[in-house]
């Protein structure tokens, strides 16, 4: 039973956003460029191998490759792409950077060293970074309170098929290309370039997608104050300083758990148990998008039914608890004896890892209307960029450091998950008073 003086009370009446039909067709398109989106970031992942055999790097530059390179610029554009969200047209923001991350996409496929890839990685990277802002801003806009952080898990799910995508579709063009393919003008690609240049060109043409949405008003638009500047913006900030603190400090150490392990998934399956890159995206990749898509839209209903009964500070109590199962899944997957054991044992770890969107329709609940994109840009440097920079890193100067043994791999896997799982435990168990009295003073 809702506790007295907690009952929903939605900040905007229901008739004042737009018809069901509406919204969920741009959740669609928000999906389906979700999934380009992570198609495009993760392939990497599949194609550790094939990087390190053609330019001789080591698991640290792979890190760098897959981390750092992409993130450094990812959280540098977020802020200017953030304030466009906020004042500027979201469907044009989102097209400008697909356009942009796509056709990186495709230059990683035409590198002809290692330091040109990275510069087409820090391409992607900026592009990607308009993505979040215009999410948080168009879907904040478009349902109310109690039923956004389902819709939030739903996008989610564009963003876990992207990442098994890379997994399953990276696996079947290696296989399909074999020694390689011979394209017009470009000549004989390897497999391994073909698969990017094969994620990256549908997003030339999806780019448009966003012009088919209908763009909702935006609510707080007719106040004299609309306008909000960065300094406005900021003493919002820090009103709930505390809030925002613990929030996006927990799951951005969620996210660094859950970013080592996905980015080394494939490479544990290779270096450690033998299996094709192919073997490993098909089969990792399938198992990884049934927990996923499973985990991420019950989480979804669980968080918002949490918070219609009252739980003003569901997000975060939700996952303050998750970060437990990272932890176990990070033992049992250092343990694990067989291919199949270390897939059993972090799965798990899937159902609750997807949780972008979630923590993001947390933020909406007390971020002023007005600043949701900047809010959502400062989640994206925060939390985004700074967890997929370090995830990877981290796993990388495990091995390459601590252990001096690439045969560590799935060992510098587990103790990520398990140190940044503790971590994100204990901040978001630290985040949820403030929460609670943030979203109703909000």
């Amino acid at each position: 039973m809702t506790p007295a003086g907690t009952e929903l009370k939605p900040d905007e009446a229901p008739e004042r956003f737009p018809t069901a039909v509406v919204a969920w067709f741009g959740v669609a398109i928000l999906v389906l460029l979700s999934i380009v989106s992570m198609l495009d970031r993760q392939i990497v992942s599949l194609l550790v191998g094939d990087i390190k055999s053609a330019y001789g790097v080591s698991d640290s530059q792979i890190g760098l490759l897959q981390g750092a390179a992409f993130s450094l610029v990812y959280a540098i554009a977020a802020l200017p792409f953030g304030y466009a969200a906020d004042r500027y047209s979201r469907r044009m923001t989102l097209f400008i950077g697909v356009f942009v991350w796509s056709l990186a996409a495709i230059f990683c496929g035409l590198s002809g060293s290692f330091d040109t890839l990275l510069a087409a990685r820090i391409g992607v990277g900026f592009g990607e970074a308009a993505l979040n802002p215009v999410i948080t801003s168009l879907l904040g806009d478009m349902f109310p309170q109690h039923r956004r952080t389902f819709a939030f898990s739903v996008v989610s799910v564009g963003s876990l098929i992207g990442v098994t995508g890379a997994l399953i579709i990276g696996g079947a063009v290696l296989h399909w290309a074999g020694g390689g393919v011979d394209l017009p003008v470009l000549g004989h690609l390897p497999a391994w370039k073909f698969a990017f240049i094969a994620c990256g060109a549908p997003g030339l043409v999806l780019a448009f997608a966003a012009f088919f949405m209908i763009e909702p008003p935006r609510r707080a638009k007719d106040s004299p104050d609309a306008d909000v500047s960065w300094a406005e913006a900021g003493q919002h900030l820090r009103a709930s300083g505390r809030f925002y603190l613990c929030y996006l400090g927990g799951f951005t150490a969620l996210g660094t758990g859950s970013y080592g392990l996905m980015t080394w998934t494939p490479a544990v399956l290779q270096r450690i148990y033998g299996w094709s890159a192919a073997q490993s995206g098909l089969v990792a990749g399938s198992l990884i998008a049934i927990c996923g898509i499973v985990g991420t839209l019950s989480v979804g209903r669980i968080v918002d039914i949490m918070f219609r009964r009252g739980r003003r500070d569901a997000h975060a109590l939700f996952y303050a608890c998750s970060g437990l199962l990272f932890v176990a899944c990070g033992l049992g997957g250092a343990l694990a004896s067989s291919a199949w054991w270390f897939l059993a044992l972090i799965l798990p770890v899937k159902l609750v890892s997807n949780f972008a969107g979630i923590a993001m329709a947390g933020l909406t609940l007390v971020a002023d209307k007005r600043v949701r994109g900047r809010v959502a840009a400062i989640y994206s440097v925060v939390a985004v960029a700074s967890s997929a920079a370090l995830g990877p890193s981290a796993v990388a100067f495990l091995t390459d450091v601590v252990f001096r043994d690439e045969a560590k791999l799935q060992w510098s896997v587990g103790i990520n998950m398990v140190v940044f799982g503790l971590l994100g435990t204990l901040l978001l168990y630290l985040a949820q008073r403030p929460m609670r009295q943030s979203v109703i003073s909000a």
